[in-house]
């Protein structure tokens, strides 16, 4: 009986977990995409020289991605991976090339006064989308 008791005490101590309601859940689609010829390049680059202030990170970077293109850039921290990242975004933004890039830190990106959700559902402002 006291086991009985003792689990009713904690039962009656917990706060129960609360549900979402239907309205608040977020449903989230991507448009039907369009094939992409494997002969049609969307990039083509050749970085002499990556840096960062006065730090080299790589030399001689040459790259071409084409419609059917994977593509995996591997290294040790701190080699460049995001930073070559970020340069082949802004080169495909000057050939007019719509890019999309998850960001290594949401700080840089996300408004301080909105969650990630509510940044979602609303349209970015210009200011955010400059930095997509």
């Amino acid at each position: 009986m006291r086991n009985l008791k003792a689990v009713k005490r904690r039962i009656d101590s917990t706060e129960l977990l609360h549900k979402p309601d239907p309205e608040e859940a977020i449903s989230l689609f991507f448009s039907d995409q369009q094939k992409v010829s494997a002969k049609r390049i969307l990039l083509e680059d050749n970085c002499e020289v990556l840096t960062i202030g006065d730090r080299t990170l790589s030399t001689g970077l040459d790259i071409r991605i084409s419609g059917n293109s994977r593509i995996g850039i591997f290294g040790d921290n701190g080699c460049g991976k995001s930073t070559y990242l970020k340069y082949l975004k802004t080169k495909a933004v000057e050939n007019g090339r719509r890019i999309g890039m998850m960001p290594r830190k949401y700080e840089e990106l996300l408004p301080k006064d909105q969650s990630a959700v509510d940044w979602l559902v609303n349209e970015p402002s210009k200011e955010y989308k400059k930095k997509l």
